[in-house]
């Protein structure tokens, strides 16, 4: 294979790309101003719909006005709208979201029992149970102290065993988690939108444009074609994957400090990150342009691409679930190795073994794409549809 050819192929193809003014708006443009804004946005809205259900009155049904008054007197700290209805009547006010709850209270063997009915499918009134959850265990032991007093009991026995957590993370560290379980997901998959552009309109494309035969009868190795191709698709997914990484991250860093999501991620980590998703774009760019191919059709492609994002969309989500770790038991797994080491690079918690174990596999899984790609261009039944 002659270099001279393959640089030759590979400019022409780059320049037909920035032509065309779809792959620029999709490539550059949309990570970079429609992702902050995206991000951003859901950040803001996020934190403003916590802050609002945290602090917005509850709505409380009662039954008597025996149960109200003991009740209030106990959630003094919590800003309660007090109802009264009829027992009838609680399933109906709970289902139109006129309550958050409707609360009971009664006694039980000596013990104080307190009901409280409510949808806990409904976000909001679980995060407002928390707070009267809170209110009653306060109350609880206050109770309990009281209890010791009046048989003899020191009331500090109550306080027998304690427990202190030391968090060793730092601050930088904890305001990282959010970003460093939402960015491997989503350059993963922008990395493989990146690449399916080119790659589609690189193969298939020129089948349906009747531009590839011309290329085929120049005195040029099918090998140099694949090559020039493969690598002006690697260089536009790794273009869009740099664009999303620069502006997701810019975009944590612009948020207000006092918000729980916004973060700092150094120079370096950055540039650790865009390593890391080399072998991303190597593979995808390999495996789709082979896919392509093969393909007689431009919606042929798209038929078979679309599954392949639905199997890599569980894969690439194991960074946001917990109980998956950066060890042995992850590291030969495709994709999920990538998110996982993404995830621990924003952390600044990245394991030697494990980046060079991810690496070496993710180069050679591209390397086999792009071989499957070679044997694909040799076969004239792929190269020229209909036959």
């Amino acid at each position: 294979m002659r270099a001279g050819i393959i640089w030759s192929i590979f400019k022409k193809e780059v320049l037909d790309l920035i032509r065309d003014k779809r792959s620029i708006i999709g490539v550059i443009l949309i990570p970079l101003i429609a992702m902050p804004l995206l991000m951003g946005g859901v950040s803001v809205f996020m934190a403003s719909r916590m802050k609002k259900v945290t602090q917005e009155t509850v709505n409380i049904g009662y039954l008597t006005a025996e149960e109200k008054a003991h009740m209030s007197a106990i959630f003094t700290e919590v800003d309660i709208n007090w109802v009264l209805i009829k027992r009838e009547d609680i399933a109906q006010f709970l289902k139109d979201k006129k309550l958050h709850f409707v609360a009971e209270f009664g006694t039980e063997n000596s013990s104080e029992v307190y009901t409280f009915h409510y949808d806990k499918a409904n976000t909001s009134s679980d995060l407002k149970y928390r707070k009267l959850r809170s209110a009653l265990a306060d109350y609880e032991n206050v109770l309990i102290k009281e209890i010791l007093v009046e048989h003899g009991v020191p009331d500090n026995i109550w306080d027998t065993v304690m427990v202190k957590i030391e968090n060793i993370a730092s601050e930088k560290k904890m305001k990282s988690m959010f970003l460093a379980m939402l960015l491997p997901y989503m350059l993963i998959l922008i990395t493989m939108s990146g690449a399916s552009y080119p790659a589609t309109d690189l193969s298939v494309g020129e089948k349906e444009r009747g531009t590839l035969e011309t290329l085929l009868a120049a005195s040029i190795l099918r090998k140099e074609i694949v090559i020039g191709k493969y690598l002006t698709t690697v260089l536009v997914a790794l273009v869009s994957s740099a664009s999303s990484l620069i502006s997701i991250s810019l975009t944590f860093r612009l948020l207000p400090s006092s918000s729980q999501f916004a973060a700092e991620i150094s120079f370096q980590t950055m540039i650790t990150a865009f390593f890391a998703i080399l072998p991303v774009a190597m593979i995808f760019s390999a495996l789709v342009f082979a896919i392509a191919s093969f393909a007689k059709s431009m919606k042929e492609a798209q038929g078979y691409i679309g599954p392949l994002t639905m199997a890599v969309i569980f894969p690439a989500m194991v960074s946001i679930f917990p109980g998956f770790e950066a060890d042995m038991s992850t590291v030969f797994i495709p994709i999920v190795n990538i998110s996982l080491l993404l995830k621990n690079i924003i952390l600044g918690d990245v394991r030697g073994y494990y980046l060079i174990i991810t690496l070496l596999e993710s180069f050679l899984l591209a390397g086999f794409f792009i071989i499957m790609a070679f044997r694909l261009f040799d076969r004239e039944s792929v190269i020229f549809k209909g036959e």
